[in-house]
């Protein structure tokens, strides 16, 4: 059934990631805010050996009004627990239930937990509850990350995407998706260890379907980039960057200890960027500061081209780096089609009639509108202007179009019994880049005259030599045995330093 415009479609349950058998990751979207829904969904595996059944409360995260239940044949006297069923094919199916009344708009990650309970896991929700008062709300998403020293804070960082929606790009053919990104950073000082910011990176960069996407960087306008601290400031962001930093900050508690609010934030902002570095396929922005700081922000605007029924992914990465934490950051991914959801035929807006524009989802706004103000918008002042100065008579938009996070499989533990050729490479990869930008950071400004910049340099520039000579015998060698790859691990462990704090998860 085809979607008319201003519909909201019923929620649905899709299993994004089984990767990891005793924590299945799902999406629920999306669900009307004041609506009451009940929906069934099913997880099949493997694990029901191992596995009695899956907890009905949330462990981690709260939706406003939602609950889980057992259904069907996962219900059993005695207990409320999503049973276990044994399909007799050595599959064991949980069947569950989602239902009730949202009270608050937004993006929830939920988790309700796992039987036995010491393997401390479970299914791992993401909903998307929305607001009916306009087409659909901008598309959100927040991270954060930290490092700890005896239990207490050292480092923090946190990112936020917002999608502004899409419009038709006439002179090229495709539908140009509007974000805003934010990144915050935060350093804590505790007694011995006196940890500070020198380098701050926002990254994009096309993941899937590359020759269908194409990443376009705002134009060279004062509005469209900021960071603090800075020594001038006077740009007005009010009303641009305020709910994207607010995301950020929301993810990072200990940062909101020192800013207080997004708008403190945003009052600080000044419009510069260190460096950039744009391609089709990735863009770049990097800031830097000496003497080193203990707080930062980032903000920056930029759209993604698609192809129409084209789908693409992108990623998303904010890092910081400092000493003596060296290297810390957040990543995530975003998903878009180019098309309301089941749609297949062409999503072309200058091809299609005005009746099949307003079917899918895709407003037509004429110039006359505009200028009239006989329009309901939920574009930004900059997509407008861009219009207007373009020329164009037509300007269609949506909110309609396919675009989430996509949740990533979580990272394998490395180490000698289970170790597997393609990880360590990856692994290898991962340190390399990590070694090639500190270097790259600690090699800005006065700080690489310093004697602590002198010695960050030093170690990574030994580190990456050595790190590159086991990576080149890793793509050399053909024997995949345990043994051979156990050497080149070990050598691997012996020059990164196990004990670091950035290889916690990779343990011999």
């Amino acid at each position: 059934m085809v979607k008319k415009a201003g519909d909201i479609m019923s929620p649905t349950i899709t299993l994004t990631d089984a990767s990891i058998a005793f924590a299945p990751k799902f999406t629920v979207s999306p669900w009307k805010m004041g609506e009451y829904n009940s929906i069934n969904g099913v997880y099949t595996s493997t694990v029901g050996s191992i596995i009695i059944g899956f907890t009905t409360s949330w462990e981690v995260g709260q939706i406003p009004g939602i609950t889980i239940s057992a259904y069907g044949s996962s219900v059993q006297s005695g207990n409320s627990y999503i049973n276990a069923v044994d399909n007799g094919d050595g599959t064991y199916s949980y069947y569950f239930r989602l239902s009730g009344m949202p009270t608050t708009k937004g993006v929830f990650d939920v988790r309700n937990t796992l039987l036995p309970p010491q393997i401390k896991n479970g299914m791992w929700f993401n909903f998307t509850v929305i607001d009916d008062s306009s087409d659909a709300p901008p598309s959100t998403k927040s991270h954060s990350n930290k490092i700890q020293y005896n239990n207490q804070l050292r480092v923090s960082i946190s990112s936020a995407i917002e999608f502004m929606g899409a419009t038709w790009a006439k002179n090229k053919q495709k539908w140009q998706f509007e974000y805003r990104m934010a990144g915050i950073g935060h350093t804590n000082y505790i007694a011995g260890i006196n940890d500070r910011i020198s380098y701050a990176r926002i990254l994009i960069k096309s993941t899937q379907n590359q020759s269908n996407i194409v990443l376009w960087s705002t134009p060279d306008v004062a509005q469209y980039k900021g960071s603090t601290p800075a020594s001038l400031t006077g740009t007005d962001y009010s009303g641009i960057a305020n709910t994207v930093i607010g995301l950020a900050l929301n993810a990072n508690p200990w940062a909101s200890l020192i800013w207080g609010s997004a708008s403190a934030i945003v009052a600080l902002l000044a419009s510069f960027v260190n460096s950039s570095a744009d391609s089709s396929q990735s863009l770049e922005r990097s800031w830097s500061w000496w003497p080193l700081i203990s707080d930062t922000s980032q903000f920056f605007w930029f759209d993604v081209l698609v192809e129409p029924n084209e789908m693409v992914e992108f990623s998303y990465e904010y890092t910081i780096i400092g000493n003596p934490f060296e290297l810390l950051g957040v990543k995530g991914y975003r998903q878009l089609y180019a098309g309301p959801p089941g749609v297949s035929s062409s999503t072309n807006p200058e091809k299609m009639t005005f009746i099949e524009r307003e079917q899918y989802g895709i407003k037509t706004i004429t110039r006359e509108n505009i200028l009239t103000k006989d329009a309901n918008l939920n574009v930004s002042e900059k997509t407008l202007k861009d219009w207007l100065d373009s020329g164009e008579e037509v300007l269609y938009y949506t909110n309609n179009f396919v675009e989430c996070e996509k949740p990533q499989p979580e990272k394998f533990e490395l180490n000698e019994s289970a170790l597997i050729k393609d990880l360590l490479l990856e692994e290898l990869h991962e340190t390399i880049d990590r070694s090639r930008l500190i270097i790259e950071a600690f090699s800005t400004d006065e700080i690489c005259n310093t004697d602590e910049g002198k010695a960050t340099i030093k170690k990574h520039t030994d580190m990456l030599e050595s790190l590159l000579n086991v990576q080149k015998s890793l793509d050399s060698t053909q024997n995949l045995e345990s043994i051979e790859l156990s050497k080149i691990f070990d050598a691997y462990l012996k020059i990164t330093d196990a004990g670091n704090a950035y290889l916690g998860r990779v343990k011999k």
